[in-house]
């Protein structure tokens, strides 16, 4: 098949400054910033829960994890309160999926993502974004599809976007490894 071009905007963004943002909650670690994680290869991913693709890149992301934090590899999974987009959902431990339920709030929304991710298994850090940081976030890296995932290097700056898995898994490990190796 014929490759898919970059975005205008992605192509501005690779080899640009990583812009920096907020969460206010976070699984498997406290909230920060990608400026905060400097000196180490970033891989933020951006992601939903009610998404299949996103659900389908755990895997690899959870193997890059474990063999590749020591190295210096700092996975971050990025995503938003379904509640604050009228999304009323819960996360069905026996059944492994998201379920529509009668009301939710941003408590029952952290209740469910530390659910989603003790599931998948997810040992990364998976931060949510309250809305307005949310649609800022996903305006500053230019999210056009979900799964994305955006690759800084350890002086914060973007070396490469994928969006929905356009690239395969190993295009975006064999970017990362060349990262790690740079000092």
């Amino acid at each position: 098949g014929v490759a898919a071009q970059p975005s205008t905007a992605h192509a501005r963004l690779v080899g640009a400054a990583a812009p920096d943002f907020e969460a206010d909650f976070a699984v498997n670690g406290k909230s920060l910033s990608p400026a905060k994680l400097n000196c180490k290869v970033v891989l933020l991913t951006f992601c939903d829960v009610r998404s299949s693709s996103s659900v389908a890149l755990l895997s690899p992301l959870n193997e890059w994890d474990k063999a590749y934090k020591a190295k210096g590899l700092a996975i971050v999974g990025v995503t938003f309160y379904p509640s604050d987009i009228g999304q009323s959902i819960a996360f069905d431990r026996e059944a492994g999926a998201v379920k529509t339920v009668a009301k939710a709030d941003r408590k029952s929304d952290r209740a469910l993502l530390g659910a989603f991710a003790a599931y998948h298994k997810v040992g990364f850090l998976l931060m949510a974004l309250s809305k307005q940081h949310a649609l800022d976030t996903y305006d500053a890296y230019a999210v056009n599809g979900i799964p994305q995932v955006v690759l800084i290097d350890r002086k914060g700056v973007v070396r490469l976007i994928d969006v929905g898995g356009a690239k395969t898994s190993a295009s975006v490990e064999s970017e990362f490894k060349k990262l790690l190796a740079e000092n």
